[in-house]
């Protein structure tokens, strides 16, 4: 369809467009919102993605705040964002779109997408082609899982510079500010989820400069989480010459490179002990599964020395249930 969607400002401009890219059932368009702010001096273009799970508020008010507070007159380069990048899922408030044919399907893990498949297929090639693709370095915002609570951190990618762009990966998730630094590994699989049709992993393949975050809350607008990602992807665009320096970069954050998935083997009442980020030992009990008269039914016990890196918060689950993630 074009760079940007054909989107263009002009120096000093904020352009502001929905454009649509396919239709819904009853005819009416499927419309992403693009916004394209230019500096007043010629700099990098960085792409800004939010929402392309419908349930992550908290990223899609970063982007917001981005495309109007952003000072026009201190930029450099181009500021190209979409707030809400997977305009079907937003309308249901869900990680898919609810109505699609082969029911939800989750645009991330269906990069670099295929404009003759799936609706949702077709808006991933369109992010992809025309956005991802033609930027000098791209951030995907998102937030935990419904129903569940993660630190904050940065994905750098794979360790390996093997997209040539390992050191400005590395360096511009440390500008970003998270506690937490994530370290891919080369075919990383989380559970029944496979990361190899994410974007992070394809923008590695066609050698794009990429970091994702991750922080905040879904169905909700966490205004500190909101702040520190603004404030965070200000340094990144300081670190890049887009704005003037203000201040020292923050020292990188707790780097991990493992993830390991701790799962409930009785349904239940879930009572989690073990804070979110705390550290925790290989034996230690860390929550516990109840019946429903509140007998305990598991004792839940982590395998592995690590950190707390994502825990459940739904009060009830059922056998199989990710309870906890550890990482490493």
């Amino acid at each position: 369809m074009g760079r940007f969607l054909s989107v263009v400002a002009k120096p000093g401009e904020r352009v502001c467009q929905r454009v649509r890219v396919a239709d819904f059932s009853d005819g009416s368009p499927v419309t992403i919102p693009v916004a394209v702010l230019a500096g007043r001096r010629d700099g990098p273009v960085l792409y800004v993605q939010a929402g392309i799970h419908g349930d992550e508020h908290t990223g899609i008010d970063m982007a917001w705040r981005l495309i109007q507070d952003t000072d026009l007159e201190a930029l450099s380069g181009t500021l190209v964002v979409l707030p809400i990048a997977n305009p079907p899922s937003y309308l249901t408030r869900s990680r898919g779109y609810m109505l699609e044919e082969r029911f939800l399907q989750d645009a991330n893990r269906l990069f670099p997408g295929n404009h003759d498949g799936l609706l949702t297929e077709r808006i991933s090639a369109v992010l992809f082609e025309d956005f991802l693709l033609q930027a000098d370095f791209s951030i995907d915002i998102h937030c935990p899982l419904d129903g569940s609570e993660m630190v904050c951190f940065s994905h750098v990618g794979s360790a390996q510079d093997g997209d040539g762009h390992f050191a400005r990966r590395e360096g511009l998730a440390t500008a970003f500010g998270a506690p937490f630094m994530f370290y891919r590994p080369q075919h990383l699989k989380l559970g029944s989820s496979d990361m190899t049709r994410s974007l992070a992993f394809q923008a590695e393949q066609a050698k794009r400069a990429m970091i994702m975050v991750e922080l905040g809350l879904s169905r909700t607008i966490n205004k500190a989480a909101s702040d520190f990602g603004v404030a965070g992807i200000g340094r990144i665009m300081q670190a890049m010459g887009m704005l003037p320096q203000e201040g020292e970069l923050p020292r990188p954050g707790r780097r991990f490179s493992s993830i390991r998935l701790l799962h409930g083997n009785r349904g239940g009442g879930l009572r989690l002990t073990a804070p979110l980020g705390a550290d925790v030992s290989a034996g230690q009990e860390i929550g516990t599964i109840v019946d429903a008269f509140g007998a305990p039914v598991e004792t839940l016990v982590s395998p592995w020395d690590g950190f707390v890196m994502r825990r459940m918060t739904y009060g009830a689950i059922a056998t199989g249930a990710e309870v906890v993630w550890i990482g490493q």
